[in-house]
């Protein structure tokens, strides 16, 4: 279940929330109900068919088209299912590496500034508020894939890998060559692997800094009233996320290949 609610929302999930959205908007509601009444009042009951009905059909479509309330009910739907997730399984810091904690606890005293941030600001930054918690779902993902790679690269040992392809090509002999391969494929693997965390490290550096410019945006809100501003703020964080998602994906890539190419080279791996 808490796995179901970690992905992001599929199109037909979204597409739904449109529609229920386009329904019960009061103002869809209460317009078609008005007039349908009048007419009954009136005694032109005909009014709530050929009125009414028509009315509301089309308040509904114009909702469910509006390009600022599907940004809406996507953020509030997103919003609902991080809310729903399990405290149990939030990321716990303390549970890291000392260096990646330190990343992610610094994204949360960012992420937690700028709550405060909104509070104060006594704006309706629904949407902004609904993409950093968004952001920081996918952070912690990539935290956990980042402390895989960590763990598997603390069991590896590259030099001890290096000496043994050297003692076979002193050795010589064919046989050797297929085992030579295997362990410099290994190599490559771990060598993308620690490339990969690099990239974590750069990339958390990144995200915290742009929190800390996002809050500061959100406090210039509370004096000067931009329109588009919470737009900004919600587009600057759905990209962040992106990008943290498709680096996520290259770590669990990365893994696989150098597991992969573990387990080619076990037979002869030095221990």
């Amino acid at each position: 279940m808490a796995r179901e609610l970690d992905r992001p929302p599929t199109r037909a999930e979204i597409n739904r929330a449109l529609l229920v959205n386009a329904v019960t908007k009061p103002v869809n509601i209460v317009v078609p109900a008005a007039i349908a009444v009048l007419g009954i009042v009136l005694g032109y009951w005909w009014i709530a068919v050929v009125i009414a009905i028509p009315a509301f059909i089309a308040l509904c479509v114009v909702t469910y088209l509006d390009g600022d309330e599907a940004e809406q009910v996507g953020a509030e739907l997103r919003g609902k299912r991080a809310a729903a997730l399990p405290q149990a399984e939030r990321l716990d810091p303390n549970r890291l590496a000392p260096p990646i904690a330190q990343q992610v606890r610094a994204a949360l005293q960012e992420e937690q500034r700028i709550r405060q941030a909104i509070e104060q600001a006594d704006l309706p930054l629904n949407e902004v508020s609904s993409e950093v918690d968004g952001l920081v779902r996918a952070l912690e993902t990539m935290a956990k894939r980042a402390q895989s790679l960590w763990d598997y690269l603390a069991t590896q040992n590259p030099q001890a890998i290096e000496n043994r392809i050297a003692q076979l090509e002193r050795d010589g002999g064919p046989e050797g060559k297929p085992i030579c391969d295997a362990l410099r494929q290994q190599l490559d693997a771990l060598n993308a692997l620690d490339k990969q965390l690099q990239k974590f490290f750069a990339q958390m550096e990144h995200i915290v800094a742009s929190l800390g410019t996002m809050n500061a945006q959100v406090l210039r809100m509370s004096f000067v009233s931009e329109t588009d501003s919470e737009e900004q703020l919600a587009g600057q964080a759905r990209e962040l996320r992106e990008q943290v998602n498709a680096l996520a994906d290259g770590m669990s890539e990365v893994y696989q290949r150098a597991d992969d190419a573990a387990t080619a080279a076990a037979p002869t791996n030095p221990s």
